[in-house]
């Protein structure tokens, strides 16, 4: 299956030293994310860090476990689902997400980005009608909130 792509993008007037301190710390996420209900690292810095979410998806609450894939301090950052101590539920397996920050002048270009890889046909139809858009606003309105921490 074709992964799906959801990117959104906007400029804020925090530096990239200060954003990051919002979003890299997995128990932040609840504060800026807002499918996120609880989320909190185990253990583990850095690449291969495990960290655990409750989110709140498809009006049920579901305990997953991410790995952190990609770490550059103050640049970027990206996790993907993993099975914990149970399995994925269908529709949330095969997603990683990324946010990436990059210092533009007096403004920082911050870049949320989700990659989801459909196990089957059905869920293919499933992400491109509901998760793209779920995904989508979610992205929106935490690129908002990071907006108004600097202004």
């Amino acid at each position: 299956m074709k992964p799906l792509l959801v990117r959104r993008e906007r400029m804020v007037t925090l530096p990239a030293d200060v954003l990051w301190q919002f979003v890299e710390p997995a128990d932040t996420l609840p504060s800026w994310l807002s499918f996120v209900v609880r989320a909190g690292h185990p253990n583990g810095k850095g690449v291969g860090r495990r960290q655990r979410a409750t989110l709140s998806w498809g009006g049920r609450e579901v305990e997953i476990e991410q790995e952190v894939t990609l770490y550059e301090p103050a640049k970027a950052i990206a996790w993907k689902h993993v099975a914990g101590k149970t399995a994925l539920p269908p529709d949330l397996d095969g997603i990683s997400m990324s946010v990436t920050i990059e210092e533009m002048g007096p403004a920082t270009r911050v870049l949320i980005a989700a990659r989801v890889t459909p196990p089957t046909f059905g869920a293919a139809m499933k992400h491109r009608f509901v998760t793209k858009r779920r995904l989508g606003k979610a992205f929106d309105r935490a690129l908002a909130i990071l907006a108004s921490v600097g202004g």
